[in-house]
This record gives C-alpha cells, structure tokens and sequence, in this order.
C-alpha cells in the first residue's frame, strides 16, 4: 500500500492518478498552447484525482521532475508558452509599469492614461500575458509581475510568523509590507481566494505558506 496524508492507498490506483497527470497537462498544452497550465481545482478536476490525494501525488511528481509548478499553475517541464509578435511589443510597452516589489503596479487605468491607451486594451493584453503566467491579476483593475506577488505574498508568511497565532489586520500588512492600504486589501483578498490565508472578521491567519500555494520562483 501507498501511505499519503495518513491515507492507505492501493499501488494501483496511486499509479493510475500519478500517469493521469501528465497525459492531462499535455492535453492541455496541445489544446491552449498560449496558457501556462493549470490550478490546483482544474487540473484535480481534469485528472480526476481525489481531493485528499491531490497534494501528496503532485508533490511527488514534482519531486521526480515530471511536473512544474510555478506562480500557481502546474505544467509539464519544457513547456513555455510564449505571446504573439503583436502581444510581445504591447506586453514591452507595458512591463516597465507594473513595478516591482517596492514600487508595485498602480490600478489598470491609471496605467492606461500613462501609456494613453484605452483601459480595455490593456485589460486585454494583461489578460492575455496572464495566462502565460507573465502578470497576475489580484484585484479586478490591478495586475502584478509574478514576482511581485510572490514577494508581496512571503511578506505576509513573515508577518504571521512574527504575529503568531494572534493573525494580523490589513494595517499590520500595510505597514510591515510597506504598500498603501488599497493594495493591501487587494492582496490579502486575492490570497484568501487563493487559499493561502484565512480571514475571520478583521483578523487573517496564514493556512499555507507563499511557496506551498504559488511554488518557489527559483523553479
């Protein structure tokens, strides 16, 4: 038997799952060859894994080499989707305003007034680069570089650690993180949907670590 999570688990059956994965992922990849890959929620789903099973198997997958897992989406190795030569030189004129982990990106229109663009075409073309895992939309008018996030996100891990089991508020983050209250709330948010934290009145506690929900940017 096949002990995961203090499951029993047939060999089998683990065996099954563990060549479902990547036959999904390159399903998957010859079908949207301009998205990265998948969420944790879709690729269960496509692979028809157990939820309980889910982490173990595709950790050690991950392990083995035979999948990636980056800024949240889990691919197979070599796969990397690239924009189109239109996409490539608006993405160019783009990237210099989504800032850094120290000077992140403003809300979508202020951007376009910058660039004097129209914010549906810049909602486009983040959308787009997004799914090539390029930006990452936390709130509804505010993409960040991936990087961004993760740091913004490993921010958060070190304010709960020094927190503890007491959690911490939107002002705790902001001023620990050192960002404005507006971008605080938009990223706490995005990671309560990501699964990362958990909010209880004003109060938000960390479930998993930055690394565990979005995998290392060193991958």
């Amino acid at each position: 038997m096949v002990q995961a999570d203090g499951y029993a688990i047939s060999p089998n059956h683990w065996q099954a799952w563990r060549e479902a994965v990547p036959v999904a992922l390159a399903r998957v990849h010859a079908e949207a060859p301009d998205r990265i890959g998948l969420d944790l929620r879709e690729l269960r789903h496509t692979a028809n894994l157990p939820e309980a099973m889910a982490r173990p198997l595709l950790a050690e997958l991950m392990t083995e080499g035979a999948i990636v897992f980056r800024f949240g989406a889990y691919r197979l190795p070599g796969h990397q989707p690239k924009p189109t030569v239109a996409d490539a030189a608006l993405w160019a004129e783009v990237l210099p305003h989504l800032g850094d982990r120290d000077h992140p990106a403003p809300v979508l229109h202020e951007i376009a007034k910058v660039l004097d663009r129209e914010p549906s075409e810049l909602l486009s073309i983040l959308e787009r680069v997004g799914r090539l895992g390029l930006a990452i939309r936390v709130s509804r008018n505010r993409f960040l570089l991936p990087e961004t996030t993760i740091a913004l996100a490993r921010a958060v891990d070190e304010l709960a650690a020094v927190k503890g089991t007491d959690g911490f508020t939107v002002a705790d983050f902001r001023d620990f993180a050192g960002i404005g209250r507006n971008l605080a709330i938009e990223v706490l948010e995005f990671l309560d949907r990501q699964r990362m934290t958990r909010r209880n009145g004003a109060v938000r506690t960390i479930v998993m670590s930055a690394d565990r929900v979005f995998g290392s940017i060193e991958t």
